[in-house]
């Protein structure tokens, strides 16, 4: 057991530093494409006969490019209007090492910091989904509401060290 401990601790290690890195490449590389997908389809909407673009869907386009390509920003708001402070993408350190959870505590560390990636995740998802529903690929239900819970929760779970700090002084 004490194998498999130290290889999820290294494994999250290792991988936290280039999965930030990772999302956000994607992130721009998102916002870019969405940004000339825009511009094609504003270009299109000029020829006789094609649907007109709503100043709505340019509009939110556009927001959405910007907080999807300054997505670290868009956590740290998050965050900040939580109370939360400001984010660190660096591995998680809630459990000190000294205390009575010896060994256990690094196995924590870094469940901690497999969760705050996953937030980065599940944030970065509800930005798509709230894309969805300014660009009109309304599927069913309130894809705006889905859009903000996951956004929030994504942020929330980013910053789980603090939020735990946080439960753990409300006690």
């Amino acid at each position: 057991m004490e194998e498999l401990s130290v290889a999820f601790i290294n494994l999250i290690d290792n991988v936290s530093a280039p999965f930030w890195a990772l999302i956000w490449v994607i992130s721009l590389l998102v916002a870019f494409l969405w940004l000339y997908s825009l511009a094609l389809k504003m270009m299109r909407s000029t020829t006789p006969g094609a649907t007109p673009i709503s100043l709505g869907e340019v509009a939110g386009v556009l927001f959405l490019s910007t907080l999807v390509a300054q997505y670290a920003g868009t956590l740290g708001a998050i965050s900040n209007s939580m109370g939360l402070g400001d984010v660190s993408f660096a591995p998680i350190s809630y459990v000190q090492q000294g205390g009575n959870l010896g060994q256990f505590a690094d196995v924590i560390n870094a469940a901690l910091t497999f969760v705050a990636m996953m937030g980065g995740l599940f944030g970065l998802k509800g930005i798509f989904t709230l894309r969805q529903k300014v660009i009109g690929e309304n599927k069913g239900g309130d894809l705006a509401a889905q859009a903000a819970s996951q956004i929030i929760g994504g942020g929330l779970l980013v910053q789980i060290s603090q939020l735990l700090s946080s439960f753990a002084e409300s006690i």
